[in-house]
């Protein structure tokens, strides 16, 4: 399984729920990603233990959900208030 080699954040939808605090978007592929950032505060292990676990449980023959990088581009960061994390106490 493969990576799409460009998909892009299009669309803010809403906040997810989660220590990671993910975020639901909609992508230029016409899909909608629960999408976790690098600056989340679960820092990125998080994202590389997930994407490693998922692409094994892949190989293993597992149901597994579909995992793609997405580029978010500045202009929908700036142009979407809800769009943040909250380090709290992490920064």
């Amino acid at each position: 399984m493969e990576t799409s080699a460009s998909i892009q954040a299009l669309q803010h939808i809403r906040k997810m729920r989660g220590g990671s605090q993910p975020h639901l978007l909609r992508a230029s592929d016409n899909h909608f990603y629960v999408t976790k950032f690098r600056n989340n505060p679960q820092h990125t292990r998080i994202l590389t233990n997930e994407y490693l676990a998922t692409r094994l449980g892949t190989l293993l023959g597992l149901p597994m959900a579909l995992v793609e990088i997405i580029s978010v581009p500045d202009w929908l960061i700036e142009n979407s208030p809800e769009l943040k994390i909250d380090l709290g106490a992490y920064s």
